[in-house]
């Protein structure tokens, strides 16, 4: 009998955040944590490994840094970006992938 692949989580937050003004990723939940750190955190109940989807000019962001990264390999396509490179970096797992702007997402 075949294994069920790895699951691993991707939190997309390569986005440049334009219309907010700045960026998602940073804002604060209701528990005072960033967002990017409240999903990480129920992420990783549920995957194997969890990563961060960022653009390339993002690696050296102090909130992103703490995770492991996933540079997006292509430009200005939005969230697929991460998704594709995600996809071709670990082809042979399955993945949870969700926004790093979601408030309200939950278990």
């Amino acid at each position: 009998m075949k294994s069920k692949p790895d699951l691993y989580g991707l939190i997309l937050s390569g986005g440049k955040s334009r219309r907010m003004g700045r960026d998602k990723a940073l804002l604060k939940h209701s528990n005072g944590q960033t967002q990017l750190s409240y999903i990480a955190d129920l992420m990783s109940e549920y995957t194997k490994k969890m990563f961060v989807s960022i653009n390339g000019e993002q690696v050296q962001d102090n909130e992103r840094s703490q995770f492991n990264q996933i540079i997006d390999n292509y430009k200005n396509i939005g969230p697929i970006a991460g998704i594709l490179t995600a996809l071709e970096t670990y082809p042979n797992v399955d993945w949870l992938i969700v926004a790093c702007d979601l408030p309200n997402i939950s278990q």
